[in-house]
């Protein structure tokens, strides 16, 4: 005879792992977790580009000290809009999609980030549903270029990371993933703008 183990769901199980692995305590009463309210600058959720050059290095600055030190994750929704900067601390927050991976997916995040805010600042574009990333300017092309160089810096990697399409169909749930819902052939145009 065999015997099932039932699990109930525990939909902030993620999120704890996830604060926990950045440092932060959190407490726990039944369904409910309690984080810190953190203080700083707050990002609205359709960000793009533009104008925000200057915060995506500083958390690009921050991923590649925090990621390189500890047991390797994956935020999953990394963007703006999930970070408080207060002064020279750096607060990162909805960790729902949070998992450990293996460091050769080091640079995802930050890849997945930039590539949220291409969309947030061409959404007029990818909102038809066809392949947008032919028509983002230069200046952001060049922009994400010097984000996936810098990348290159870790230790972890010989060159950055550059498979979000396979990435995010491998280990994301495309239904509650805001990339997941682009057309396959754009994720992997975007891809393409790191080289």
């Amino acid at each position: 005879m065999t015997t099932l183990k039932i699990v109930k769901y525990d939909p902030f199980k993620k999120e704890e792992l996830g604060y926990k692995w950045l440092g932060v305590e959190t407490e726990r009463d039944g369904n409910y977790i309690f984080i810190p309210h953190f203080k700083g600058k707050k990002f609205p959720q359709y960000n793009g580009i533009t104008g925000n050059e200057e915060w995506i290095n500083k958390l690009i600055e921050f991923y590649n000290l925090e990621w390189n030190e500890k047991k390797f994750c994956v935020h999953g929704d990394l963007a703006l809009c999930n970070v408080i900067f207060e002064d020279d601390e750096v607060h990162i927050i909805d960790w729902e999609h949070f998992h450990y991976n293996d460091k050769q997916y080091f640079g995802f995040d930050i890849i997945n980030m930039l590539f949220i805010h291409l969309q947030y600042e061409y959404r007029w574009w990818s909102y038809w549903g066809f392949n947008w990333v032919p028509f983002i300017k230069d200046e952001h092309q060049k922009f994400i270029r010097e984000c996936w160089k810098s990348l290159g810096k870790s230790p972890l990697l010989n060159e950055p990371f550059r498979q979000s399409a396979l990435y995010i169909q491998k280990f994301m749930d495309k239904d509650k993933f805001i990339l997941g819902k682009q057309k396959q052939p754009t994720i992997e145009s975007l891809d393409l703008l790191c080289q």
